[in-house]
């Protein structure tokens, strides 16, 4: 009945969906179709092999650990008394108010300026703190001020939901702080004005020991890793929207692994107290087996380079897929990982698009500023623009398709669009061709999987785009000489610079790989300038990877790395081409899509760069990756959940196991 409604006023709309449905339907049931939709079938066998052989480890709780190593655990964590005081100090941080958290922030300014002025004494013999205490100062004042003025909504608001009222609704909404209707407190005020003070005079004496900066983050640090051991769930969460974030400070890497084995520390003892369920499926195999692959090679490189490093951090990398496909299991966990991604990837845009009105003699006095780089390393931007185009080519159909969520909601539509427009903005004038056009096919690709309309869409704009074509044909010299439009016609100029030293490069990388084919060479730049220079051509010497993913793979992993790489890909695909198939829920079936079409992005922006020399694309590829998946797993699980429970016999009764 709507859908006659909606084709009602048109004839040739009506006629047309029909005639993409029909395309459609079409396609599915061809062998290209039936092969893209076949991971289950294959999976299915697997997954009752696998469960022949090893039924009989099987607990009565469904997991293969044994009841007794669950209970020890589980009892053992229970009893801790430091898992009881951690779990007590995250309960009373969250349930206070945002005014508690304001005297918090007032009594750590008066403390830091107290302790500013003694070092300054004891150092200079002055009574002027240096800049870093200032600016800590400063910051202090200010935040204390939000939080203490508007004390009738403040007193009575917890921090907890004040983050989540506040931060995600003003993404989502385009709107500022919601009413705190609904939202109710434990605990007196008085104790929490006790807390507030002893935790500002915690980190007035850590002011004395450290900087500011370092008291500051040691103190969040703790709270960071309280809530990561008491929920995995939130670290990822955590980790997710920090990790392109990461790329502006000086040790991108160390604090990415830092966060990302607290968190899988928390899952595994989680797990082994019966808490969570470690679950795995075929596509699982195949990225572990890559895991695999990328140790081994690691060691397989000549003696003295970092290989082994890099195949150590590519392993603990790939915890981030595994963590997602575990632990973000159902819906409410899936929407707050994609707000993370979401306004991760909007901040790392507006910091690279602001970063690109600085004038360069200013960069150098601005990283100085910045506290010797402990905040902001502002010069990655400008010497890595090829990294942040390919995170934001990832992270571009996920946010992209945010903007159908606001179709009735002027306000917040409009919000969005404007962050999107900087998003796309700080794309262009990144000057990476390979990403114009990994996002070009990847926008392409994810407006034919969206729906058959969008495709009838697409057809109907057809005579507006030839007319548009020729209209630029003939009047639009001007606009062609625009650089960018140069820029990206110069892909398929092969007397250009780049592009010939490009081709130049791929050929002597595929003679090393043919000589490497086995084993490969190793992972990592120092790996590859070690053997390339004995193949490459004349000018190319200095060249640090192959400027092409499947090359580059196969340089380093060998045969056997690229073929496991390509199962995984093939597989996630098959895996979403199905469930997208048969998805009805919005929610998740956009959000397969939305992670698909990135992964497509960046593969195609692949074919002409590489960028897995940085360690924070490598593991938000790979997060992605998971997303996908978990998406995946979470839809056809509730799908096939409200199956049964339509099936159900009323007059049965559910099982509860409690651990």
């Amino acid at each position: 009945m709507r859908q006659k409604q909606d084709h009602a006023h048109s004839v040739i709309w009506a006629k047309l969906n029909q005639f993409t449905a029909w395309l459609y339907a079409l396609i599915r049931a061809s062998l290209f179709g039936r092969i893209m939709r076949g991971y289950s079938v294959v999976e299915g066998k697997i997954r009752d092999l696998f469960s022949r052989v090893f039924s009989r480890v099987r607990n009565e709780n469904g997991s293969y650990l044994p009841a007794s190593v669950q209970n020890f655990f589980a009892t053992s964590l229970e009893k801790s008394f430091i898992i009881r005081f951690v779990h007590m100090i995250q309960m009373r941080v969250g349930r206070a108010s945002v005014y508690s958290f304001g005297c918090f922030l007032f009594y750590s300014f008066v403390g830091t300026g107290f302790m500013g002025i003694i070092r300054a004494y004891i150092k200079t013999g002055t009574f002027i703190p240096s800049l870093d205490y200032l600016i800590m100062i400063g910051i202090l004042l200010v935040t204390s001020m939000i939080c203490l003025i508007p004390k009738r909504y403040t007193s009575g608001l917890t921090l907890g939901a004040a983050v989540k009222k506040s931060f995600l609704r003003f993404i989502q909404n385009g709107l500022g702080m919601q009413s705190d209707e609904g939202v109710t407190r434990e605990g007196v005020a008085t104790q929490e004005l006790m807390l507030a003070f002893i935790f500002g005079l915690i980190f007035t004496v850590l002011c004395f020991f450290f900087s500011p900066v370092q008291a500051l983050l040691l103190l969040v640090g703790v709270f960071l890793t309280v809530t990561i051991m008491q929920s995995p769930e939130s670290g990822l969460v955590l980790v997710t929207f920090m990790t392109p974030l990461l790329f502006f400070t000086p040790v991108p890497t160390t604090l990415l692994i830092i966060m990302l084995v607290m968190t899988a520390v928390s899952f595994v003892v989680k797990v082994l107290s019966g808490r969570r369920r470690l679950r795995f499926r075929m596509i699982d195999a195949l990225v572990l087996l890559w895991s695999i692959i990328q140790f081994c090679s690691g060691f397989s490189a000549f003696p003295g380079t970092d290989s082994w490093i890099n195949g150590i951090l590519c392993s603990f990398l790939l915890l981030g897929y595994f963590l997602t496909v575990n632990l973000m299991r159902d819906k409410l966990w899936l929407q707050r990982m994609y707000y993370a991604l979401l306004v991760s990837t909007f901040l790392l845009a507006a910091i690279s698009f602001l970063i690109s009105f600085i004038p360069k003699r200013f960069i150098e006095i601005f990283d100085i500023l910045s506290l010797d780089n402990a905040i902001l390393n502002v010069r990655a931007v400008l010497d890595s623009p090829n990294i942040i185009s390919m995170m934001l080519i990832l992270l571009l159909p996920l946010s992209l398709l945010f903007l159908f969520r606001y179709r009735k909601r002027i306000l917040s539509h409009a919000f969005v669009a404007v962050l999107e427009a900087m998003l796309i903005y700080s794309l262009i004038y990144s000057w990476t061709r390979s990403a114009w056009l990994g996002a070009i096919v990847a926008i392409i690709f994810m407006v034919l999987l969206i729906d058959n309309r969008t495709l009838s869409v697409l057809i109907l704009s057809i005579p507006g785009i030839v007319l548009a074509v020729i209209l630029l044909i003939n009047y639009g010299e001007g606009l062609f000489d625009h650089p960018v439009a140069k820029r990206f016609a110069s892909i398929i100029n092969f007397t250009d610079d780049s592009v010939r030293y490009r081709v130049e490069v791929w050929q002597s990388a595929a003679r090393m790989a043919k000589d490497n084919i086995l084993a490969g060479i190793g992972i990592g730049k120092e790996a590859f300038s070690a053997v390339f220079p004995s193949y490459a051509a004349v000018g190319t010497e200095g060249a640090e990877h192959a400027y092409m993913l499947p090359l580059q793979i196969l340089v380093e992993s060998g045969i056997g790395g690229l073929t496991v790489f390509i199962m995984s890909v093939f597989a996630m695909f098959q895996k979403t081409f199905e469930f997208i198939s048969e998805e009805k829920d919005p929610f998740t079936r956009k959000n397969a899509i939305g992670g698909l079409c990135g992964i497509l992005a960046f593969l195609v922006a692949g074919i002409f760069d590489y960028g897995w020399y940085n360690h924070q694309l490598y593991f938000v590829f790979w997060l992605v990756f998971g997303f996908v998946c978990a998406n995946v797993r979470s839809g056809a699980e509730e799908r096939e959940s409200s199956v049964a429970h339509a099936s159900k016999d009323p007059g049965a009764e559910d099982v509860l196991i409690h651990f």
